[in-house]
């Protein structure tokens, strides 16, 4: 059978001779202005905006202009027709509207905290103590801590901005996996992306999410096709955050031998290569900081693990310290109950994947959304920008409902989790606790209902019938 392409669309040549004419004036001009005042005389030509960062300013600026021109550059070669016209309309306007809203934030965290720990290293001192992370981002940051923080904040700004791109890519991919067609997995994405507090916390505090969540999807996409690939995305993936190792044990559950050899290889070489610039001391120094993790955050209602839920409740009720190490223990052992009763149950019932899939894909792919939720709500600190790594489990059991009833329960859990804006007031920021909650028992629903149809049905009709790339 031969391949079937994609037609190109029409050449419209007359956007990018537009765009290229006024780059050229643009360019023009500020070469003349530079001739006439002078390097520095130019520079006091630009004045910086209220609450404003001048470098994300120019930045964003630069982006948004270079997009218009990608977009011209594929009208003039034909490159956007009706086929793909739907995804990269969607990919254009989330791009563009997370640029403008970027460009107006003065003030970015956590980015600081990676900065100070690659000084650290640099300097040969112990990573200080709000850096829970393996040293493995600090070492990639180590080289360029002599352009000072500022320069480093602009890079990892700009990287994010590039993962914020490639998540819309990877999540559609993703989605397609999972059997929604191509206007579906668009739309869903484009939906996901346009209003999303986890994501815009995550480009707000420029947070390594975006980067691990991205690894995980192309573990998720090279499976197992690309063995050597998909376990490179998750080791690296697993040196950024050690929660996504918790991955691995849906591959050791296949018992895909060769793929675990693979990601002990990747693993035992970045690590090695980490050691090799940096010692062994930083992973002493991460090991001591996950165990002093409370003294160097304190309690916070913007923090959604049990762990502060715990500690929430004691401080309420009078409760003594002694009782909170063990009620932790307890309500993590009940959540993770849960979601391995979702796993198990969503692997024997193919929820997500239906009948036909190769059975170690199908464990794979039908345990991951329970999993990912796990891996979440495990970790001692859970930020509301930690929900960008559930995104596939929210969108691809939406698409496994079959009820008005259990829609319903979706939406308090989709709002609590992604549309409510967070704040701090004990026990009701506790919605991004409840909400992964509410996902799992929506899962085993699913798995259980056989009677009704899929919403996946529905979706995949109607996008067909009314929209193209379907």
């Amino acid at each position: 059978m031969s391949a079937v392409t994609a037609p190109d669309g029409p050449r419209i040549h007359q956007p990018l001779l537009v765009w290229s004419a006024t780059t050229a004036v643009a360019v023009l001009t500020a070469a003349a202005l530079v001739a006439i005042k002078g390097r520095h005389g130019a520079a006091e030509l630009l004045r910086v905006g209220p609450l404003s960062d001048l470098n994300v300013t120019l930045l964003s600026v630069a982006l948004t202009w270079g997009l218009g021109g990608l977009l011209a550059l594929l009208l003039a070669r034909g490159r956007l027709h009706r086929g793909n016209a739907l995804e990269a309309i969607g990919f254009f306007a989330i791009a563009f509207l997370y640029l403008n809203v970027l460009r107006e934030r003065g003030v970015y965290g956590d980015v600081q905290d990676y900065f100070l720990a690659a000084r650290n290293l640099a300097r040969g001192e112990p990573l200080h103590a709000r850096y829970l992370y393996p040293p493995f981002w600090a070492t990639v940051l180590r080289p360029f801590v002599f352009l000072g923080e500022k320069l480093v904040f602009d890079l990892c700004w700009l990287l994010n901005v590039v993962s914020l791109g490639a998540f819309y890519f990877l999540l559609r991919l993703s989605l397609r996996r999972y059997a929604l067609n191509g206007a579906a997995a668009t739309l869903a994405t484009f939906f996901f992306m346009v209003a999303n507090v986890p994501i815009l916390r995550s480009l707000g505090y420029t947070q390594v999410n975006l980067h691990v969540v991205n690894l995980i999807f192309i573990f998720l996409l090279a499976y197992p096709r690309a063995r050597a690939l998909s376990a490179l995305a998750l080791a690296l993936a697993a040196h950024f955050k050690v929660s996504p190792m918790l991955l691995a044990g849906l591959i050791l559950l296949s018992r895909d031998w060769r793929w675990l050899v693979w990601f002990v290889v990747w693993l035992a070489a970045i690590g090695a290569a980490t050691v090799a610039v940096s010692g062994v001391a930083p992973y002493h120094d991460f090991l001591h900081n996950l165990g002093n993790v409370y003294q160097a955050n304190g309690l916070t209602f913007r923090d959604n693990s049990v762990d502060s839920w715990v500690r929430g409740t004691a401080l309420l009720l009078g409760l003594g310290d002694g009782l909170i190490a063990p009620l932790v223990l307890v309500g993590k052992a009940l959540i993770a109950a849960l979601a391995v009763s979702a796993a198990v149950r969503t692997v024997r019932a193919r929820t997500f994947t239906g009948e036909g899939t190769p059975s170690t894909e199908a464990l794979l792919w039908n345990a991951l959304p329970p999993t990912l939720v796990l891996m979440q709500m495990m970790s001692p600190l859970v930020w509301e920008h930690h929900a960008v790594f559930a995104a596939l489990p929210y969108l691809v059991t939406a698409a496994a409902l079959t009820s008005v009833g259990q829609w319903s329960i979706f939406g308090l859990a989709y709002l609590l989790e992604y549309l409510l804006p967070t704040f701090g007031f004990f026990p009701f920021s506790y919605g991004r606790l409840v909400s992964p909650l509410l996902l799992l028992g929506l899962m085993i629903a699913a798995s259980a209902d056989r009677t009704g149809p899929r919403a996946l049905v529905a979706i995949n009709r109607w996008t067909a019938s009314h929209l193209p790339s379907a």
